[in-house]
């Protein structure tokens, strides 16, 4: 039953690299990439930032992120401020559809499944304020470091009935949910 667990374990911790090697997205035409080498200038070599954490070292807390919608044209905010709230329907579930920016990124939203608009208090924190709410230590390091690297030391704060979230930038630069009160 060990071998068992441990070889799902590997199994599982390979899928990102597989799934990486076997996509196309990247993939050149035989002319494009004639073409490519044929130009004077290499390609840059893309570099993770050296304070960021591998994907498989990152302790996943709320719901996995889905990529960010291709957003070239989007506005670029200058202010975190809350947009919208909505209350909308998601097959049979209801949900709160919560519309925010952040100060350098396009507009962003999230989904609060079970519970009504007006039922959540929605809020930008910082760290004192998380710390005075007790919500700081329920932060994982990897939230805690983006929260401070990518939103200016802000976070969204969501407080509904039953739990609450926050939501600092991945390093897709999409919302990841962290729950910090159940």
């Amino acid at each position: 039953m060990r071998r068992l667990n441990r070889l799902r374990y590997l199994a599982l911790a390979a899928l990102p690299f597989i799934v990486a090697a076997c996509s196309d997205a990247g993939a050149l035409t035989k002319d494009e990439s004639a073409a490519q080498t044929a130009s004077a200038d290499p390609a840059p070599l893309a570099e993770a930032p050296p304070d960021e954490q591998s994907s498989a070292e990152i302790k996943r807390t709320g719901s996995p992120a889905l990529p960010p919608p291709d957003r070239a044209g989007a506005p670029i905010e200058s202010e975190a401020r809350i947009i919208s709230l909505t209350d909308v329907k998601r097959g049979d579930r209801s949900a709160c559809q919560i519309n925010f920016t952040y100060p350098g990124y396009p507009a962003q939203e999230i989904l609060w499944f079970d519970e009504a608009c007006s039922a959540l208090s929605p809020s930008f924190m910082d760290r004192a304020k998380l710390e005075a709410a007790d919500r700081w230590q329920r932060i994982d390091e990897y939230g805690q470091m983006q929260i401070a690297k990518r939103t200016a030391g802000i976070v969204l704060y969501v407080e509904g009935q039953f739990t609450a979230s926050v939501f600092p930038m991945d390093y897709n630069n999409a919302p990841m949910e962290v729950t910090v009160a159940d």
